[in-house]
């Protein structure tokens, strides 16, 4: 009631003069102190600027106190609960990291407009370097959807306004911290980020936020053939099967980005990877069928492309196996 009664401006100046004095006269372990559940104050005032989203001077006491020199890293990683309802929007339910607080809402069902939102003005006013040192490993946010997923789906140019700039900053940071396998994974529909990305762009062009969301797109593309280059570069059974699996899980992106009911029609990009990371099997492929001659193994048929499926085909069913052995091994963990 306090802070409603302050925006209305009677008192706004002379409140969060007050508020301000008292944050900072904390002392540090009150600052950085993380409760059972992930809370934190960090927690709660990213919270509650995102019920008041515009107040400024609230933007700024949260922008100072995230720039606090005593405030500890461990703070800027917490991941508090945010319970049943999820914030904000009622969308990133149970556990996400404390600056997602920022993020804009969604409605649960698919190609709709915002909802309720985080006070995403907050992630333009914190330094990139701060903004980096929060990023920590990506749970679901989302259904199914990683960090990435969210953020960029609706792709629509109707949906256009309710991206920010500095949800793109966010983005670039995710991406480039992001992991192959985080790059490569398909929400329900069977979607990848990089899907999203490039349609989004494709509708809204390539200077929408001063061309932020075309780096997006880039640095999903560059940091997935950087992937592609290093398991390229390995010789082991273990990197090749996980190669196949790569290639396995894009091209069922592709042909899910295909039957997509938004139009996903742009996958120029997505091709060109799927591509590269065929041709670097193809390549390892070769490469373990020319071992296996050396050895005296004999192929079913002679020609070079039929002895490399079947090379393929070996580790296919190898990979097979070894998923359906994990499978079984976590039924008999859960059975205890």
């Amino acid at each position: 009631r306090q802070i409603g009664g302050a925006r209305s401006g009677a008192c706004q100046s002379d409140f969060f003069a007050a508020w301000d004095v008292v944050i900072r006269a904390l002392p540090t372990d009150k600052v950085n102190e993380i409760h059972e559940d992930g809370t934190s104050l960090l927690s709660c005032m990213l919270k509650l600027a995102g019920e008041f989203e515009g107040l400024l001077p609230l933007e700024r006491l949260v922008s100072n106190f995230i720039q606090r020199p005593d405030l500890n890293h461990a703070v800027l990683k917490s991941t508090p609960n945010l319970g049943g309802y999820g914030f904000p929007g009622y969308c990133i339910a149970g556990t996400a990291p404390v600056m997602w607080l920022c993020l804009r809402g969604k409605k649960r069902h698919r190609v709709s407009s915002s909802s309720t939102s985080g006070n995403r003005n907050l992630l333009g006013k914190v330094p990139l370097t701060v903004l980096e040192s929060c990023f920590v490993p990506s749970p679901l946010v989302s259904g199914s959807d990683n960090i990435l997923q969210y953020i960029l789906e609706p792709v629509s140019i109707r949906h256009a306004t309710d991206k920010r700039a500095e949800e793109a900053l966010l983005c670039q940071v995710v991406a480039q911290r992001y992991g192959l396998v985080d790059h490569i994974h398909r929400n329900d529909e069977g979607v990848c980020a990089l899907s999203y990305a490039e349609q989004f762009v494709h509708n809204t062009g390539p200077s929408l936020h001063s061309g932020a969301w075309v780096r997006v797109r880039d640095i999903i593309t560059e940091r997935m053939l950087d992937g592609c280059h290093d398991l390229g570069k390995r010789a082991d059974d273990e990197s090749f099967l996980f190669l196949t699996h790569v290639v396995q899980e894009l091209r069922g992106a592709l042909e899910s980005a295909d039957s997509y009911d938004e139009n996903l029609s742009e996958q120029s990009h997505l091709r060109h990877v799927v591509a590269s990371f065929a041709a670097a099997e193809a390549e390892r492929a070769n490469s373990i069928r020319m071992q296996w001659l050396a050895r005296g193994w004999r192929f079913e048929h002679r020609s070079l492309a039929q002895q490399i499926t079947e090379v393929l085909q070996h580790y296919r069913s190898v990979r097979a196996q070894w998923d359906a052995g994990n499978m079984r091994r976590g039924r008999e963990v859960s059975r205890g």
